[in-house]
């Protein structure tokens, strides 16, 4: 029997039936289905495949902020957020291109910079050392466009496991990096990570680590031009 529910972007009243209704589906990720209007259908279907990899990690992570589930249409709306974010920022900067790599993200001679996105949450930490010299190697592997220092608001991090021992006087630590809040939805960069090895015998690894990694994000100031403070976090 049909019914009437509402397109969860625009809100327009569509029958939902298998036979006489009017409604349509979009698949964001494997299990979530978004119920929506012809219209709104024809504007997003051709993004979903494009947008969805790095969208689903954003969103992971903001319901893992939030402590919340999120609705079809909390989804609908932060995908519509998303895709109407990326088209100002590729408007915004047209024609940069990846000159520099360093540390955990990458640039050009004008400071525009471009992170990769990371997941939240136990299932998504760097363990070993080879899982973070294979995050490290994927910096470059971005999935997004460039930024600049207006589009970040914050510059944290957070130790995200015991380190990994990589001979007898190296220890290799994981951070997590946030720089912008990742409880709300943005096209713009939120949390990534980066790998930093410590040197020291029986102790002091995560101190020289943890140096080390400060290094990167002065460095990353530095490029992009920001003034923003380095705060160290419990966690991210």
């Amino acid at each position: 029997m049909a019914k009437i529910v509402n397109c969860s972007f625009c809100g327009e009243e569509v029958t939902k039936g298998f036979f006489s209704g009017d409604d349509c589906s979009l698949f964001v990720g494997t299990v979530k289905t978004i119920t929506c209007c012809p219209k709104c259908y024809k504007k997003y279907k051709n993004k979903v495949n494009d947008n969805k990899d790095r969208f689903l990690i954003k969103l992971d992570n903001m319901k893992k902020a939030k402590k919340s589930k999120l609705t079809e249409k909390d989804i609908a709306q932060a995908f519509a957020t998303y895709i109407e974010e990326k088209e100002k920022q590729y408007s915004k900067i047209s024609n940069a291109e990846m000159e520099h790599i360093d540390a955990f993200f990458i640039y050009d001679d004008k400071g525009r910079f471009s992170v990769r996105e990371y997941g939240k949450g136990l299932g998504n930490l760097d363990i070993t050392a080879k899982d973070m010299v294979k995050s490290f190697t994927e910096a470059a592997e971005t999935d997004c466009h460039f930024f600049d220092k207006n589009d970040i608001t914050k510059i944290e991090y957070a130790k995200n496991n015991a380190g990994s021992f990589d001979g007898l006087f190296h220890k290799v630590y994981s951070f997590a990096i946030r720089l912008n809040d990742e409880s709300v939805m943005t096209y713009k960069p939120c949390v990534t990570r980066t790998a930093s090895v410590g040197a020291g015998f029986m102790f002091g690894y995560q101190k020289s680590a943890e140096k080390k990694l400060l290094e990167q994000l002065e460095l990353f100031k530095e490029v992009i031009g920001s003034d923003l403070p380095i705060v160290k976090v419990k966690k991210i």
